[in-house]
């Protein structure tokens, strides 16, 4: 029987800036440092002989198996020469795996990292999308703490196996807790999805006592993740309790 992904035989064929991913000191059981950008870490088996992708899920019982990341629910596959690689040469994933009876095929893949409170972050990505099966517009939407979840959209009408037309995207968050949980979701009811490579964290600002003017309070928090109740709460934390002053 013909897989799914093997639409034919014919198809088998970073980022603009560049961030060290963040370390963290800390006993075994805390979150760790942002880890596996590329998706080369893990335990790959191929989903068919030669076909250069595995299909994930909780259903499959190998949602963990890339280092670092969970597939949590629906299905992604983990492409390995499948098609084109991302500009930093690892592996990639396709958003929607196969859909069955007991799963959808639109994946969501999350990953849990260490993060300084109320400091920012920016994710950095490739964005692509599986050229074999419609529809052309692929949709995938990214979400990290307190931030509104954002979609990112690609068309593959002139893409193909051999030249993905990998694109580089940002997105970016501030950190509501000591760890955060950076999410990526399909949204596009297709077993082919969009293409996701080259994922980099980079903390580009830390925490600051100005932050709490102009409202800025209203998504900043404690270090354990209560929520300031008004700008005031949010300037006396900050200069009682030896975190970054005020300043001007």
């Amino acid at each position: 029987m013909k897989p799914r992904h093997l639409k034919s035989p014919l198809a088998l064929g970073a980022i603009a800036f560049a961030a060290m991913m963040l370390a963290f000191a800390g006993p075994a059981a805390a979150a760790t440092a942002f880890q596996n950008g590329n998706f080369t870490d893990g335990s790959y088996t191929a989903s068919y002989a030669g076909s250069g992708f595995e299909t994930l899920s909780p259903e499959l019982g190998n949602a963990t198996a890339m280092t670092g990341w969970t597939v949590t629910g629906g299905s992604v596959d983990w492409i390995q020469g499948y098609w084109q690689a991302p500009p930093l040469g690892g592996y990639s994933i396709d958003m929607n795996g196969t859909a069955t009876s007991n799963q959808t095929a639109l994946g969501v893949l999350t990953q849990t990292f260490a993060t300084d409170v109320n400091a920012t972050y920016v994710v950095g990505f490739e964005l692509a999308g599986n050229p074999n099966c419609g529809p052309s517009r692929k949709t995938l939407t990214v979400s990290a703490a307190d931030t509104p979840t954002q979609p990112y959209f690609v068309d593959t009408a002139k893409t193909s196996n051999s030249d993905m037309g990998w694109a580089p995207q940002t997105y970016s968050f501030v950190a509501a807790s000591d760890s955060t949980t950076l999410t990526f979701a399909s949204d596009n009811t297709s077993n082919c999805g969009a293409a996701l490579g080259d994922v980099t964290v980079a903390e580009i600002a830390a925490a600051t006592g100005a932050q709490c003017k102009n409202g800025g309070w209203s998504s900043m928090h404690e270090p354990d993740g209560t929520a300031f109740k008004n700008q005031g709460d949010c300037v006396s934390y900050y200069a009682t309790s030896g975190a970054t002053p005020i300043g001007s």
